[in-house]
């Protein structure tokens, strides 16, 4: 897969780009680099040009274009981004790494979202480095953002673009959207993609369970039987009685289930 890291930046950035473009130049996956500049005048292009060079970076184009810096960063982003659009519509790119200045990544995280998107079929993959997961309609950033071709044939950055919001705030997040209502596959990954060493984690999915969800209870081991990543299950009941413990178990025997556990707890009716 043939890919452009396409990033916008400016000049009031410049205080992270140092230390992210050493971190562009161990990335083990080969990629292309275009950097947009939307930065006052052309000092700044020659900056980063110097920044590039001591960093043996070599595969990167950096463009410049003229926006009135009163217009505000929304605008420059966007219109940069458009750039970055265009440029891989007009070139032989299968993807967009949309990777803000301000994020570092390790060397095999490009690497790994690249085999995702080959081999799940994903439109866009949103990395998250953060602890925190946030829902689908609230994030708005592209900070580490693998996007594919054809997302960017239908679905541009501009205002002039139709059904787009009259402003350039969260511009990214309209644009997943758009993707998804056209029938994409979208997913957020957090953390490090992956172990970081040979050996997997050993997870244990862990569930307390009653019998007034027994209405769900069935559909839900259906569903646990076909998680992709091995994983240890223990359901602890605390329903009165050992009825409903005994239907579970039956549950799991029609399903196939072995590696699971049932406990069950006596709690005072009063208490649940």
């Amino acid at each position: 897969m043939k890919v452009l890291i396409g990033i916008p930046i400016h000049q009031t950035k410049n205080s992270a780009i140092k230390k992210w473009l050493k971190n562009v130049s161990k990335l083990e996956y080969p990629a292309d680099f275009l950097m947009v500049d939307s930065s006052s005048g052309l000092n700044y292009v020659e900056k980063v040009k110097e920044y590039c060079s001591k960093n043996r970076i070599k595969n990167y184009q950096i463009e410049h274009i003229d926006v009135h810096q009163e217009n505000g960063m929304d605008e420059m982003i966007g219109r940069s981004r458009e750039i970055i659009r265009q440029y891989i519509l007009s070139h032989n790119y299968d993807a967009w790494f949309s990777w803000e200045c301000d994020q570092l990544i390790p060397a095999n995280a490009l690497d790994k979202l690249v085999k995702m998107m080959k081999t799940q079929d994903y439109t866009i993959i949103h990395q998250n480095f953060g602890v925190e997961k946030i829902p689908i309609e609230f994030v708005a950033s592209f900070a580490c953002t693998l996007i594919k071709k054809e997302c960017l044939e239908k679905f541009g950055f501009l205002l002039e673009y139709p059904n787009m919001p009259n402003t350039w705030h969260r511009g990214e997040n309209w644009f997943k959207n758009q993707v998804v209502g056209n029938g994409g596959n979208y997913i957020e990954v957090y953390g490090t993609i992956g172990p970081t060493t040979s050996e997997r984690p050993k997870v244990l999915i862990g569930s307390s369970i009653h019998q007034i969800k027994d209405y769900a209870i069935e559909r839900w081991l259906e569903n646990v039987l076909k998680l992709q990543y091995p994983a240890d299950l223990l359901m602890v009941d605390n329903s009165p009685g050992l009825t409903f413990i005994k239907k579970v178990t039956a549950y799991c025997q029609k399903y196939g289930l072995k590696n699971y556990q049932l406990a069950h707890i006596e709690i005072a009716p009063e208490l649940c």
